[in-house]
C-alpha cells in the first residue's frame, strides 16, 4: 500500500472513531440534560396548575371549578381528581387518551387553606408526556445537526489529509529521486521538499550534505587516481629506460646496473607506501626512521637514475653538489621529496630546458635547491601551490598531467623531517624550490 493511501486510511479511521465517541457522549449527555429540563418544565406547569386549582377551591368552592378543571385537563392531556379531607373523590376529569405500553404516572398535591389541608389533588399522566411535539421536533433537529456536523468533519478531515499526504508524498518522492540520482552519481541534484515539516527539512539537509560529501569524495578519488599516476610515472619510466638500454646493449647488466634497478624498485615500493599515507594523512601520523647517511652520495645516485628519463624529454640535468655532506634524516622520504621536485620541474619546461640541483652545507643546516628555467608560477598561485590537490596547470605546467598531490607530499615530508621549503618564482623565467633541513634533528634518540 502506498504511503499516501495508508495515511489517509489511518486518518479516516481515527476521525470515525473520534466522531463516533464524541457523538455518543454528546448525544447521551444532551439527552439526559434535555430530559431533565423537560421534566422540570412539566413540574413547573403542574405546580402552577396546583396553585391555580387551590386558589379556585378556596375562593369559589368545589362546585364552581369543574369547567376550569376540564379545560386544564384537556390542555395538558391528563387526569385530574380532587379529594376532600376524608379522601373522598369530589371531582374527576379524565382527558388521558388511550395508549398502550406506556406507564401512567401519578402525583399528589395537598390543597392548603390558612395553613390547613382542605383537600388533595391527584394528577395522572403518561410518563413520557413531557415529550411534546416541539420537544420531539427539537431532538430530531439536534440529532440531524449532530450527524451533519460529523459528516462535514469527516469530509473536512478527508480533504485535509489529502492535501497533507500530497505534500508529504511529494517531499518523500523528491528525496527518493534524489537518493536514486546519488546512486547514479548525479551529486548535483538538490532535493526541494514542498513541506515545512521539521523532520522532513532535517532529512533534506542531510541529503544535501550527503550529496556534497559524495561529490567531494568522487572528486578526490578522480584526482587521487591522476596523482597516483603522476607519482608512479617517474620511477616506472626510469626502470623502463634502464631495461630498454640493457636490452639494446647500451648498458651492460653488471652489478651497478642491477643495484640501480633494485634501488629503483625499492624506491617504487616506498612511493606506494607514501601514497597510502598521503590519502590518510588527516588521521595518521607516520613515523620517521632516523639514520645517518651521505646526502651528497644519495643525490648523485638519484641524478644518475633519473637522467635518462629527463634526457628522453630533451631536458638537461645539471648538478652542483657539495661533497661529503652527511645528515641524520630518513633516506627514503628525502628521496621522495627530490623525485617529486624533479618531476614537477620537468613539467614546467619545454625541450632544451635545464634543471639545476644544488646542495650546500651552512652551519648546522643543509640547503637543497631545484631550479628550472620553465614558465614559472604566477604570484597568485604561489601561496596555494602546496595545498593538497591544488592544481595551477595554466601557471605552472605545459602538460595536462596531474600534479595536485606531488607538492603537497613534498611539504608534508619536509615538515616531517623538521625542515622547511621555500619557493622563489617569476612568470616566464622559472622557479626555485629550496629545502632547508637540519643536519641533526632535534630530540633525536
Amino acid at each position: 500500500m502506498k504511503l499516501r493511501s495508508r495515511i489517509i486510511l489511518n486518518m479516516m479511521q481515527i476521525l470515525l472513531i473520534v466522531i463516533f465517541v464524541l457523538s455518543l457522549l454528546f448525544n447521551t449527555m444532551f439527552t439526559e440534560s434535555f430530559n431533565r429540563y423537560l421534566q422540570t418544565v412539566q413540574q413547573q406547569r403542574f405546580d402552577t396548575l396546583k396553585d391555580e386549582i387551590s386558589y379556585l377551591l378556596t375562593h369559589r368552592g368545589f362546585e364552581a371549578i369543574p369547567d376550569e378543571l376540564a379545560r386544564y385537563a384537556g390542555n395538558e392531556s391528563i387526569e385530574i381528581e380532587i379529594l376532600n379531607e376524608g379522601e373522598q373523590s369530589l371531582i374527576k376529569i379524565n382527558e388521558l387518551q388511550a395508549r398502550e405500553g406506556v406507564e401512567i404516572a401519578r402525583k399528589s398535591y395537598n390543597i392548603i387553606e390558612d395553613g390547613r389541608q382542605i383537600g388533595t389533588m391527584i394528577l395522572s399522566y403518561y410518563s413520557d408526556s413531557y415529550y411534546d411535539v416541539i420537544a420531539i421536533d427539537f431532538r430530531k433537529k439536534f440529532t440531524y445537526s449532530l450527524y451533519t456536523a460529523a459528516i462535514i468533519a469527516l469530509i473536512a478531515g478527508l480533504i485535509s489529509s489529502l492535501f497533507l499526504t500530497k505534500s508529504l508524498q511529494q517531499s518523500i518522492t523528491d528525496l527518493s529521486d534524489t537518493a536514486l540520482a546519488f546512486r547514479m552519481k548525479d551529486y548535483d541534484r538538490v532535493p526541494k521538499p514542498s513541506t515545512d515539516i521539521v523532520e522532513i527539512e532535517a532529512l533534506n539537509n542531510s541529503m544535501i550534505y550527503l550529496g556534497n560529501s559524495l561529490k567531494d569524495q568522487e572528486d578526490i578519488r578522480k584526482k587521487y587516481a591522476q596523482d597516483i599516476s603522476h607519482e608512479l610515472r617517474t620511477p616506472l619510466t626510469n626502470l623502463q629506460l634502464h631495461l630498454e638500454a640493457i636490452q639494446d646493449g647500451i648498458l651492460e647488466l653488471d652489478d651497478q646496473a642491477i643495484n640501480t634497478l633494485l634501488e629503483e624498485t625499492c624506491h617504487l615500493n616506498k612511493i606506494v607506501d607514501q601514497l597510502k599515507f598521503s590519502f590518510h594523512q588527516d588521521s595518521e601520523t607516520p613515523s620517521v626512521h632516523w639514520e645517518e647517511f651521505d646526502l651528497s652520495e644519495e643525490l648523485i645516485k638519484m641524478n644518475r637514475i633519473i637522467s635518462p628519463s629527463l634526457k628522453s624529454k630533451g631536458i638537461r640535468l645539471k648538478s652542483e653538489i657539495q661533497q661529503g655532506i652527511r645528515i641524520v634524516s630518513e633516506r627514503e622520504k628525502l628521496m621522495q621529496i627530490m623525485y617529486n621536485l624533479l618531476s614537477n620541474a620537468s613539467r614546467a619546461i619545454n625541450k632544451d630546458g635545464l634543471i639545476l640541483v644544488k646542495l650546500v652545507e651552512k652551519t648546522d643546516q643543509v640547503q637543497i635547491s631545484v631550479t628550472d628555467n620553465g614558465i614559472g608560477i604566477a604570484e597568485e598561485h604561489q601561496q596555494k601551490i602546496f595545498e593538497r590537490f591544488y592544481r595551477a596547470d595554466s601557471a605552472r605546467t605545459n602538460r595536462k598531467e596531474g600534479s595536485g598531490l606531488g607538492l603537497s607530499i613534498v611539504k608534508n615530508l619536509v615538515q616531517l623531517l623538521q625542515g622547511q621549503i621555500d619557493l622563489v618564482s617569476k612568470t616566464g623565467q622559472g622557479s626555485t624550490f629550496t629545502i632547508i633541513l637540519p643536519i641533526k634533528p632535534k630530540d633525536n634518540n
